[in-house]
């Protein structure tokens, strides 16, 4: 939930320390980036658990095939 509010943040940080009165293109653009790279980290994340799924079932299946 907090890698929602990147882009904001970023947006602010901007606003306020770096850049007075950025252009809307600009500002458009770091909301882009920030949802972007949220969404990255978020499909990322999915895609490491679904392989640690299969390393799983993987192991649970050489385990039976061991006992077996």
């Amino acid at each position: 939930m907090v890698d929602i509010i990147s882009g904001p943040f970023i947006s602010a940080i901007l606003t306020n320390l770096v850049i007075r009165n950025p252009s809307e293109w600009l500002t458009g653009f770091i909301y882009f980036l920030g949802f972007f790279l949220s969404g990255l980290k978020l499909w990322l994340s999915v895609k490491n658990k679904k392989l640690e799924f299969l390393e799983k079932m993987v192991y649970r299946k050489q385990k039976k095939e061991m006992k077996n």
